[in-house]
């Protein structure tokens, strides 16, 4: 998403981000579109995302990135290679309408998915905007990723804007913006999110970025593909894959992160005496961050490097993996994966 007016993002706020990247890019980060996971293997973007006329299929075309707060200075963020990626049948290139795609991913990762809308709901007021691209219309791109407040329109108010109404009308789709202009996503990154906040700190995404006339103009809401009207294809494509697992976002409240499905183990049991472990604990702790050990071959993701974590602090599960909270200072916090109790 490219946002206009928005602010840094600080450290790993939304661990369900993820940037569509070119495998030729991985170096530079050059970002083309962004997304959200909405189960630990499927993330959901734009269709538009995915033309046709690329020279090669969208599972060669890009890699799906994790973790990426700042794509100047963190070259070794986790990545995931594409096992298919499903259009919409019912999207028009022309028009925008029906503007979402599900990404699955080759394996499943350890990230909280955001939750997904009820079918046809319709959410009024302010949502959260997030994504890289330039914070002025035609600038630079920033380093880090942005953020900015938004409000939603009802659909009179989408009516009564600026826009022309070939693009207010478009069924399936939400605007939202300030009316004053100076906020808004934009060209660029688009298939990003755009999200709202419930009770419980609980992100549920309410669309994706699609269009707009201009970036952040007054009286010119962005437009957006409104999830909710797509829980038909998106819960299709999660239960013909077999892939969604405990790890599904699903419906606004659902658990986050699972608790494990096993007995617990002698190791378990006495690192629970000592409070160290939690197995009811049903979600991350918004304060930490989760270490997992890099250069493993259980886990891929993490293929450039081959060191261990030091952090030995609590312990939290993610079904049947088990990661530590790290309360260390350090300048590049992100995720890095720890595969042994022993270990971390």
């Amino acid at each position: 998403t490219k946002i206009v007016g928005g602010q840094s993002v600080p450290n790993l706020k939304y661990p369900w981000f993820v940037a569509l990247v070119s495998p030729t890019a991985l170096s530079t980060m050059s970002v083309s579109c962004g997304g959200s996971l909405i189960t630990s293997r499927h993330v959901i973007t734009a269709a538009h995302c995915f033309p046709r006329d690329q020279g090669g299929s969208p599972e060669e075309l890009y890699r799906v990135v994790f973790e990426l707060v700042d794509r100047c200075s963190n070259p070794y963020v986790p990545n995931s290679a594409i096992s298919k990626v499903d259009i919409n049948p019912g999207y028009n290139p022309q028009t925008l309408g029906g503007d979402v795609a599900i990404v699955t991913l080759e394996q499943s990762v350890p990230y909280t998915p955001i939750c997904l809308p009820p079918r046809n709901s319709m959410k009024i007021g302010e949502a959260i905007i997030i994504g890289f691209g330039s914070t002025l219309v035609k600038s630079t791109y920033p380093c880090t990723i942005q953020e900015a407040r938004v409000n939603i329109f009802s659909r009179g108010q989408c009516a009564r804007s600026g826009l022309a109404p070939e693009y207010s009308t478009i069924p399936g789709t939400i605007c939202a913006g300030l009316r004053r202009g100076g906020v808004d996503s934009c060209d660029g990154d688009s298939g990003g999110p755009m999200q709202s906040v419930g009770p419980g700190g609980i992100y549920t995404i309410q669309g994706l970025v699609s269009f707009g006339e201009g970036c952040a103009r007054r009286n010119l809401p962005g437009v957006y593909t409104q999830v909710s009207a797509y829980r038909d294809f998106i819960d299709g494509i999660i239960s013909s894959s077999g892939a969604g697992g405990d790890s599904v976002g699903g419906d606004i409240g659902s658990t986050i992160v699972p608790t494990p499905q096993r007995p617990l183990t002698p190791l378990e049991v006495f690192l629970q005496g000592l409070g160290f472990f939690k197995p009811n604990k049903n979600q991350y702790p918004s304060s930490s961050y989760h270490l997992y050990t890099r250069g493993d071959q259980s886990n891929p993701l993490y293929p450039q490097q081959n060191q261990f974590s030091s952090g030995r602090n609590q312990m939290y599960p993610y079904g049947n993996q088990y990661y530590s909270r790290w309360n260390q200072p350090s300048a590049n916090r992100n995720n890095v994966y720890s595969h042994a109790l022993s270990q971390t």
